[in-house]
């Protein structure tokens, strides 16, 4: 029964997806930076992936890399989450006394966090024109579990960042 059972749930997966666009690649556009996207859509629903982006702005930088899952509850809206690794250095948020350390020309103004990220995700997919080709906007949040490092001290931190994007791209 159980043997039966397994074979009918992967009958199922694969019957959803063996006359569907399974492959999903895409570019991510953001403030100043941007990133690449690979998924794989399971059925119609559901899709596993992976993701790299590098985003900067004035006194922020975010590096992160994820692999990620998503859940299509409509052709169009989706929820994802990621888990992976993320890297932020920001010259503001982080350095207390930051301006004070700018003007006496003191102080650390690179501090950085380094950890493992988990990644929540929404956004939208819009089939463009030809078949194949589609926009995607959306956004993520990598919440990052990791070493805060500033010129005094190393110490666990939990910190996040907001990046908004845009992506385009092509199926397959």
């Amino acid at each position: 029964m159980k043997k039966f059972l397994i074979l009918l749930i992967l009958a199922m997966l694969i019957g959803t997806s063996a006359f569907a666009q399974t492959h999903w690649i895409s570019g991510e556009a953001s403030f100043i930076g941007g990133g690449a996207r690979y998924e794989y859509m399971i059925n119609r629903h559901l899709s596993l992936g992976l993701n790299a982006y590098y985003n900067f702005f004035v006194f922020w930088n975010n590096f992160g890399t994820d692999l990620t899952a998503r859940f299509y509850a409509t052709p169009t809206f989706f929820l994802g989450v990621g888990l992976g690794f993320h890297k932020s250095t920001s010259l503001s948020t982080f350095a207390e006394g930051f301006f004070d350390a700018l003007l006496s020309g003191e102080g650390d103004f690179d501090p950085f966090q380094t950890g493992v990220a988990i990644t929540p995700d929404m956004g939208w997919r819009f089939n463009v024109g030809q078949r194949g080709i589609f926009i995607q906007p959306g956004i993520k949040v990598p919440i990052n579990f990791g070493i805060l490092k500033t010129a005094d001290e190393d110490e666990f931190e939990v910190g996040y960042a907001v990046i908004p994007y845009l992506g385009v791209g092509f199926t397959f």
